[in-house]
């Protein structure tokens, strides 16, 4: 999938099952001081991963209010894939 960004834009990434023990927030937390930074406006996030057994939903949806939090939306970029038959 295309992000359409612009060539100048730093991208941080998170790629990794979607559960809690894989402590995405940590990843939000550095975003957080990354931004912060002065001249830090190119910097944008990306989390990529799955909820693989559909049994962390409310781990997905606490990871995008802390985004909306941070204010920051227009920053980040989610791919969360669902469930498929067979993954491991």
């Amino acid at each position: 999938q295309t992000l359409s960004l612009p060539a100048e834009t730093f991208l941080f990434g998170c790629v990794a099952q979607l559960t809690p023990w894989k402590n995405h927030l940590a990843f939000l937390d550095a975003a957080a001081q990354i931004v912060q930074g002065e001249g830090n406006a190119r910097a944008h996030f990306a989390i990529i991963g799955g909820n693989m057994w559909g049994e962390d939903g409310d781990y997905v949806k606490q990871l995008r209010a802390a985004v909306t939090e941070m204010e920051q939306l227009s920053r980040w970029w989610f791919d969360v894939g669902d469930p498929q038959p067979g993954s491991d």
